[in-house]
């Protein structure tokens, strides 16, 4: 019984498969509602349903909430190994893009990790800068960041909406900086979820990076990229000694 539901799930997928490359469907273009498909191939909804899930996890596919199913655009590849600010990756991708800052504000009592990753005292505060982030007027990265409020005590938050926060700190001095990043898997928050356009709960990554000018950080940042948009790609390289 389990090889038989097994069976009719892969020839779903591969059905569905065939549908996108005999009807010539391009990137954005909305395939079959389940209800459709589950007429069309007289198969319960649960099958097509794990089936369409399977094509979204291998990147065929992409859900927008409240309107269906679309054949998904290819993703943009991020080398990890390299910094890129946002406005540079548009750049090199062709990509228009625009950021909306949604909060700025300063922080008198930051959260402790906030207090922890930045490296300092409580009571310190912080300007905090939430920033909603498109490609070509797309949903693509959700971006909350954290700078010290000693160091950058009249700040213009008005500049985060066409300007690099990059070019901001040149501006106040910092030239110099190294950083680490790390990566997490999270699930979105009804926040995100509506900038995104999404379920709340679906999977997400999160790129955590810290920023320091020598032995100053200078930036905090949490980054949750949209699911299927990006894939980031790094170089490794194995030594035999």
């Amino acid at each position: 019984m389990f090889e038989n539901r097994k069976a009719l799930y892969i020839s779903v997928i591969e059905t569905i498969n065939s549908y996108i490359k005999n009807n010539n469907l391009k990137p954005g273009d909305q395939i079959p509602s389940e209800p459709e498909l589950c007429r069309l191939l007289n198969v319960s909804r649960a099958t097509v349903r794990m089936a369409m899930q399977e094509l979204v996890n291998a990147g065929v596919l992409e859900k927008v909430q409240g309107k269906g199913t679309f054949v998904k655009p290819p993703s943009t590849s991020i080398d990890i190994n390299k910094f890129l600010s946002f406005s540079t990756l548009a750049k090199t991708i062709g990509c228009k893009h625009r950021s909306v800052v949604s909060r700025f504000e300063k922080l008198d009592n930051p959260p402790s990790d906030v207090l922890t990753e930045l490296n300092i005292e409580q009571g310190e505060s912080v300007w905090f800068i939430q920033r909603q982030r498109y490609l070509d007027d797309e949903p693509a990265l959700f971006e909350e960041t954290y700078i010290p409020y000693k160091f950058f005590k009249n700040l213009d938050g008005k500049r985060l909406t066409t300007e690099s926060i990059y070019d901001v700190f040149e501006d106040y001095g910092f030239h110099y900086l190294t950083g680490k990043e790390r990566i997490i898997p999270i699930s979105l928050t009804d926040e995100v979820a509506e900038f995104f356009k999404v379920d709340a709960g679906e999977p997400a990554i999160v790129l955590i990076k810290t920023m320091k000018n020598y032995n100053q950080a200078v930036e905090y940042t949490r980054g949750i990229f949209k699911n299927g948009k990006f894939e980031l790609s790094a170089t490794i390289v194995k030594i035999n000694l």
